[in-house]
């Protein structure tokens, strides 16, 4: 009887300190994807920039001006060259319009990335506590304190026009902070619907030209890149980054198995 109520005894130890560490794994697991999440979009946390990021984006003569064509979602697009474009930048922001869009025709130009680089980097000014970022359908703003030497001439919102699956994949996972460099083309973009069916937002004709010139404002500022290869330098935030995807793997896995064991428990006392 006494050793009867000593395995009852160890038993219900045993399943108390359990119980606590799944519980002390499953809290520190949440509080660290919360953390990591928005950490890992922090670029005033990159301390030492690749040296090409102190050179302005690079524009040059067309090696090959052929119009570039395909079709996506029901839509044709046809692609003029401009210039051949090359870029090394720190990413300050980004919009992914693969969760939400106005028009099918946006799905071949998935993200919108708001850049600096030149003295802004050199001299660590995208660090001051003031300047700040944000994107709102297309367009990128930015705000800066008096005394800040943070030049709007050394920043650029680039439109994405991504016909590779790989490049885009690639470009799905770029977050703020991150160090890359971009090789294409600036691009007008002329698109005309094929299937006939428009929604609310499309039209059967639209284009989106490229600004050809840095540092200008307002509508029609913004770069319209057809990327050709992307690079990530160096990412911003690699541990929190990292860490995010694993840290929500694991909540996953955890919580799928204590449900998994919920109803195991039911059925083997039915």
């Amino acid at each position: 009887m006494k050793v009867e109520k000593i395995n009852y005894i160890e038993a219900k130890f045993k399943n108390k300190l359990r119980e606590r560490i799944e519980r002390t794994l499953f809290w520190l697991l949440a509080v660290f994807l919360v953390v990591s999440f928005f950490a890992r979009n922090n670029f005033k946390t990159v301390k030492h920039p690749n040296p090409d990021l102190f050179n302005e984006p690079e524009r040059s003569s067309l090696l090959n001006n052929t119009p570039i064509e395909f079709s996506k979602d029901s839509f044709n697009f046809v692609l003029t060259p401009l210039y051949e474009y090359e870029m090394a930048a720190l990413v300050v922001n980004r919009l992914d319009y693969t969760w939400f869009s106005l028009t099918r025709a946006e799905s071949a130009m998935p993200m919108d990335l708001c850049v600096t680089w030149g003295e802004n980097i050199k001299n660590g000014l995208y660090r001051d506590s003031s300047v700040h970022f944000r994107q709102d359908h297309r367009f990128c703003f930015g705000s800066w304190g008096r005394e800040s030497d943070f030049s709007w001439a050394e920043v650029s919102n680039n439109h994405l026009v991504i016909e590779n699956e790989a490049i885009r994949k690639k470009a799905l996972s770029i977050v703020e902070g991150d160090q890359i460099r971009i090789k294409g083309k600036l691009v007008n973009v002329a698109v005309e619907n094929t299937d006939g069916k428009l929604g609310k937002y499309e039209a059967q004709i639209g284009n989106w030209n490229s600004s050809i010139k840095l540092g200008d404002n307002g509508a029609g500022a913004c770069e319209v890149v057809f990327v050709e290869d992307l690079e990530i330098i160096k990412k911003g935030n690699p541990i929190f980054f990292y860490g995010f995807k694993i840290s929500l793997f694991l909540l996953i896995i955890f919580v799928s198995w204590k449900i998994i064991l919920f109803f195991w428990e039911i059925l083997r006392n039915k």
